[in-house]
């Protein structure tokens, strides 16, 4: 088993793509090409069976490990690999200055908060988050995210409690988190929206 640091781009976005489909792939395509992610991509045997798009996002206020999408090919799920890949991940962007990590996902989609939650990983709803820590971390970590409304948030601190971090995550510059926001979520949307209309 070798995992690869941004070691083939375009295999590792065809794996999320097979994986969770087409949207998802383009919005994994568009923050790599515009040098905010990078690809992690999961051999075996030679063999790539499943890849990540993580990327730091420097808040100022703290420096944040987005595993932006985790992907594992349909026959290989189920054995482990999505975990080795998560802590891969987080190894990289450790090395980089991560004070933590986070990762959403929809409230249905149970494996991937069983396998965040194993890595210890919190599961938070926005609710639970804006009334605890207040409504500026939800805006701010959706915004880092590329989250949606109806996501939850994995949240695991590094050297520091939880509340914590999500006290640095609400103090972030809006300015800075903005910037991020539009270059990952939604000039790529705004690219699909015109060429809808």
């Amino acid at each position: 088993m070798v995992v690869e640091e941004c070691g083939d781009p375009d295999t590792a976005i065809r794996i999320i793509e097979r994986s969770l489909g087409s949207w998802h792939a383009y919005y994994a395509r568009s923050a790599v090409e515009a040098g905010v992610a990078s690809t992690l991509l999961l051999r075996l045997s030679g063999k790539p069976v499943a890849s990540a798009v993580v990327y730091l996002a420097d808040l100022g206020s703290v420096k944040l490990g987005v595993m932006y999408y985790v992907a594992v090919e349909k026959r290989w799920r189920g054995k482990g690999l999505g975990k080795v890949l998560v802590l891969s991940a987080e190894e990289a962007m450790g090395l980089r200055g991560a004070s933590g990590y986070v990762a959403t996902t929809t409230i249905d989609n149970r494996a991937s908060m069983n396998l965040f939650s194993s890595l210890g990983y919190v599961v938070l709803s926005w609710d639970a988050i804006g009334r605890r820590y207040g409504w500026r971390a939800v805006e701010n970590l959706v915004r880092a995210t590329c989250g949606y409304e109806d996501d939850v948030a994995m949240v695991k601190p590094v050297g520091m409690k939880l509340g914590r971090l999500l006290e640095l995550i609400s103090a972030a510059g809006k300015r800075r988190v903005s910037r991020l926001w539009s270059r990952i979520c939604y000039r790529p949307w705004l690219v699909l929206w015109r060429g809808s209309s």
